[in-house]
């Protein structure tokens, strides 16, 4: 049977479903312009598993050593072999560090 996954109001969304955030049409800068658009954190759903909390305090904590070595997010991607992307949703608690085996906090 499968593993039932505890899900936990979004809390970069609070459950809206929706942040504010800018839209960059491009270089008509006339389209430009505040709205609404699916969180990214929670996919839009307003719903994020319980152990993404857990991700959030341990990217913040790979984070704080990343930079405490003086490393830069490329440089780190580049050290890993991961793009600097996966380090960044690794960083925001996007993602579990578990998701990626070469990720590591140890130059």
């Amino acid at each position: 049977m499968a593993e039932q996954i505890q899900e936990i109001t979004c809390p970069e969304c609070k459950g809206a479903k929706n942040i504010d955030s800018f839209h960059n049409t491009g270089i008509d800068v006339e389209g430009h312009h505040y709205g609404p658009s699916p969180c990214t954190r929670c996919k839009g759903t307003g719903q994020v598993p319980q152990a993404m909390l857990e991700w959030i305090k341990n990217g913040e904590l790979l984070k704080a050593a990343r930079v405490e070595r003086g490393e830069s997010i490329l440089e780190a991607a580049l050290r890993m072999k991961v793009s600097f992307s996966t380090i960044s949703k690794v960083e925001l608690g996007k993602q579990p560090a578990s998701d990626f085996p070469n990720y590591t906090d140890k130059p």
